[in-house]
């Protein structure tokens, strides 16, 4: 890929992000595994906090139920935007690709070096609190990418 094409995924990622109001970070996240990610981290939270996962997973599948199609959409959302900009859908496919590759090995890779505390807090209602904030909502962000792009 020429760094001119590699520009125009970065700056279309920007673009969304600052016009939605919502971070790079939530538009990069998009490309999570969030079932990958919460199959592990529900695991790891079973090991230690055991007690806590029912309402871990009930916050969990509640989320999903919700957002995980809107998490899809988005990253068609993104990668219609970048075919409509010139860049072959063979090329975005891949640059799509290694992005979910990227983000999957830092958040999946970041699990086990969870500290004990910091575990016990997110087992015990804060990563459901998390699933509630507007950094979550893939819905909203969906919504307002649409909007965007359609500009």
């Amino acid at each position: 890929m020429n760094i001119q094409k590699l520009t125009a995924i970065v700056v279309l990622m920007c673009i969304v992000s600052s016009a939605t109001g919502q971070g790079l970070n939530q538009v990069l996240l998009a490309y999570l595994d969030y079932d990958e990610f919460h199959k592990q981290f529900v695991a790891r939270c079973n090991v230690e906090y055991s007690d806590k996962v029912p309402a871990l997973r009930t916050a969990i599948e509640h989320w999903s139920s919700i957002n995980l199609p809107a998490v899809r959409d988005l990253q068609l959302v993104l990668n219609e935007r970048l075919i409509q900009q010139g860049i072959p859908a063979s090329e975005v496919a891949s640059r799509a690709a290694a992005t979910a590759a990227k983000v999957n090995a830092f958040m999946l890779g970041g699990l086990p070096r969870v500290s004990p505390s910091e575990l016990r807090d997110m087992c015990s209602g804060q990563y459901a609190l998390q699933l509630t904030k507007p950094e979550m909502d893939y819905v909203s962000l969906l919504q307002r990418a649409r909007a965007e792009v359609q500009k």
